[in-house]
């Protein structure tokens, strides 16, 4: 029998060991390749991590010297050579130790909108690199602060204010004092931040309601100087806006007797549409002796035995009251259309205005009787009917020059009745009208344009002036940088122009420069179309409305079409007149008040006012207009409060920025003590105007007037990373930049 022996393997499990023995090799070289690859990546995402840190942190090494060297203003555009604001700097740590082998440069420049419409943007672009090149570029975009973010801004300590409603952001660099009784006297519809405290006078506490909160101990604003502004002279002078106030004036004859820069909005190019370019002003320029009629302010004070003595009882024929003030009647004008009519107290009695104030129809307002509002026989008849028209519902005053006034103000001694005679002198602002009457018409019934007015003071259909006339001359605008022709020939020469195309010369537009004499002031007021920022060497003074052509806070308009930015060196003021301010006239017995008239009990201005080394505020804070008991609430809704103040209130549409905090108005108790402590004595007094500042929308969008000036604070709205190839040398930082130019964020 046969027997099978097994195969033999041999060296099979040696093979297999060895393979065993190599993959296990393998495996470790792999696990060690893969180990040092790790190591390597590790190590190049660290290097790539620390310059891009590196970057970040010197985006915000000259965030910091941006806003402590108060460097906004210098940053140049994109369009010419960027600002290196860092140049081969070292990152530290937190330590305070610089980081090895890297390096940083950032440079700046003024990027996006840089005309001045909104809050501009700088951009920064920052370098980390080492011994290499350049190995990381980071961009930031920084927003600057402009103060028209604030409703109110006070350059120090706030004494004894309120009760006010302040409806936008209000910062104080010093201590907030409130003056008030109650909280509802006091609202802060946004933030209120001090650096110092916020307290009350009277009672220790906060009596005030603020919505959004407030905060002390804040960090300080830094506040601009005056001589920061000193380009926009030049700026302006390239486009004819230069408005030099301070040298004789020719044309009357006169040395410096204060000039009023009256704004307009007309139809220049006769399309039925005041678009925002046709927006303009006119330089009134007063002789010598005539300073107080700018405002409008009466002179002749009476005493009252019946009252304290204190209160101004103005005489009915004072000569601005009867020169200066009226009343609006509608009237109808041709056919079945009806028109307004200004007629001025001392043009009542003018034969040709008797039709018009007699006519009868349903249209007409307001009612009247003619035989009361013209009789001027004697001085008795003449006062009551002064006080007859000045009791109207429409009754007004403006100021010397206004063209509501043309038919007391060409009511010469040697032209009675030809208001319109002269080689063309009055051409209205664009309003179709019949032909005027002999006795004026024309002039009290739209908005007329006259070169130069003889202002007399008749008292009386037939006696001519009553005092020497006063010459009120327009100053020509320069004839260099004015673009179209405007419709109306003779308003060319006066007219000066804010923008195109109407300026072809405004590369700066909206920007205007008024050279005022040391311790002058200059006047403004009127409508402002359009966008504009105004500089002003002196103080202002605001003598009548200084309003937008439109209400800024419409939602059915833009929130930016109008804006108007103020910066004066001295004091912004409201006047003590009376197209803003409420004044009683008396009666010449003295036996009682008879009315309170002249601007509005709640005066309205829009705009961003601010004075570089003074206040914003009102002229005669501490003067008393009248009794206690016939005084003005505001805001209208209040809760039904009625002891404010007695002047009338000045309700702002903007923001009020001021060096030095001065009281729209004084509380005095029921004897005139001036105890500002006696909350609760409601036969107090309260004198001067009440302040009550609404938010603009444009302000919340970003807007702001024309290069209206910004704090040091700069706030980063975005940041990113740029390829290293497209600014990693100062020619292609420099292009990197210009290309961002124009471009919103």
């Amino acid at each position: 029998m046969t027997t099978s022996r097994p195969r033999v393997r041999r060296g099979s499990a040696l093979i297999l060991v060895l393979m065993m023995t190599l993959a296990i090799a393998g495996l470790s070289i792999a696990a060690i390749f893969l180990s040092s690859s790790a190591s390597l990546l590790s190590t190049a995402y660290d290097r790539e991590r620390k310059f891009r840190l590196a970057a970040l942190a010197a985006i915000e090494m000259a965030r910091d010297s941006i806003q402590r060297y108060a460097l906004v203003d210098t940053i140049p555009r994109a369009s010419g050579t960027p600002m290196q604001l860092l140049s081969g700097a070292a990152v530290r740590d937190a330590a305070g130790d610089p980081i090895d082998g890297v390096s940083v440069n950032v440079y700046a420049a003024m990027t996006g909108d840089t005309l001045g419409g909104i809050l501009p943007t700088v951009s920064l672009v920052a370098q980390a690199y080492d011994t290499y090149g350049v190995r990381h570029v980071q961009r930031a975009d920084l927003r600057p602060e402009s103060f028209s973010h604030f409703t109110m801004f006070v350059n120090g300590n706030v004494t004894a204010h309120g009760p006010a409603v302040v409806g936008g952001r209000a910062h104080a660099n010093g201590n907030w004092q409130i003056l008030a009784a109650t909280q509802q006297e006091n609202v802060f519809l946004d933030t209120l931040s001090v650096t110092g405290t916020i307290s009350d006078q009277g009672a220790g506490t906060k009596a005030a309601t603020f919505v959004l909160g407030s905060r002390q101990g804040a960090t300080r604003i830094d506040y601009p100087r005056d001589s920061t502004y000193g380009w926009m002279q030049t700026a302006a002078a390239t486009a004819g806006l230069d408005v030099n106030l301070t040298a004789a004036n020719s044309a009357i004859g006169s040395t410096l007797g204060g000039s009023r820069i009256e704004f307009v909005a007309f139809d220049a190019d006769a399309d039925g549409t005041v678009e925002a370019a046709e927006g303009f002003f006119v330089v009134l320029d007063f002789a010598a002796n005539n300073r107080d009629r700018r405002s409008a302010t009466p002179t002749n004070v009476q005493a009252n035995a019946n009252k304290r003595t204190s209160d101004p009882l103005f005489d009915p024929l004072d000569r601005v009251i009867q020169h200066q003030c009226g009343a609006f009647y509608r009237r109808l004008w041709s056919g079945s259309t009806y028109r307004w009519h200004f007629i001025p107290v001392s043009s009542h009695a003018r034969p040709g205005f008797k039709t018009l104030l007699q006519q009868t129809g349903t249209g007409r307002y307001p009612v009247v009787t003619y035989a009361t509002i013209s009789d001027f026989a004697n001085t008795t008849k003449a006062s009551a009917a002064t006080r007859a028209i000045l009791e109207l519902p429409t009754a007004r005053c403006f100021p010397a020059g206004s063209p509501y006034l043309m038919p007391a103000e060409r009511f010469t001694a040697a032209n009675n009745a030809g208001q319109h005679s002269g080689s063309g002198d009055v051409t209205p602002w664009g309003q179709a009208s019949a032909a005027p009457t002999a006795d004026g018409w024309y002039g009290g019934s739209d908005t007329t344009f006259t070169a130069v007015l003889k202002s007399c003071s008749p008292i009386s259909a037939v006696s001519g002036c009553a005092a020497a006339p006063v010459t009120i001359a327009a100053l020509r605008a320069p004839s260099s940088g004015v673009g179209t022709a405007l419709s109306h020939s003779v308003m060319n020469a006066y007219v000066w122009r804010l923008s195109s195309p109407y300026n072809s010369s405004a590369s700066n537009p909206g920007l205007v420069n008024i050279r005022v004499a040391a311790g002058d002031t200059v006047h403004l007021s009127g409508t402002v179309r359009g966008r504009i920022t105004v500089r002003v060497d002196s103080g202002v003074v605001l003598p009548d409305r200084l309003r937008y052509a439109q209400d800024p806070n419409d939602p059915t308009t833009a929130p930016c079409e109008n804006q108007l930015g103020l910066i004066a060196r001295g004091d912004i003021l409201v006047a003590s007149g009376l197209p803003n301010r409420i004044y009683e006239i008396g009666t010449t017995n003295n036996s009682k008040y008879v009315v309170r008239t002249g601007g509005e009990g709640r005066f309205t201005l829009h705009g961003f006012l601010m004075s570089l080394r003074g206040s914003v505020g009102v002229a005669g804070d501490t003067l008393d207009f009248g009794p206690t008991g016939q005084q003005f609430s505001c805001p209208d809704d209040e809760q039904a409060l009625k002891d404010d103040s007695n002047g009338g209130c000045v309700a702002i549409t903007g923001g009020i920025i001021m060096d030095r905090y001065r009281e729209f108005y004084r509380s005095l108790g029921a004897g005139g003590n001036g105890n500002k402590n006696i909350l609760n004595d409601y036969a107090k007094t309260r004198n001067g105007m009440r302040y009550s500042g609404a938010w603009d929308r444009c302000a919340e969008s970003g807007g702001r007037p024309p290069y209206f000036p910004v704090t040091t604070r700069v706030f980063v709205v975005r940041s990113l990373e740029v390829g290293v190839s497209r600014a990693n040398t100062p020619s292609r930082v420099e292009a990197y930049l210009r290309s961002l130019l124009g471009k919103p964020l």
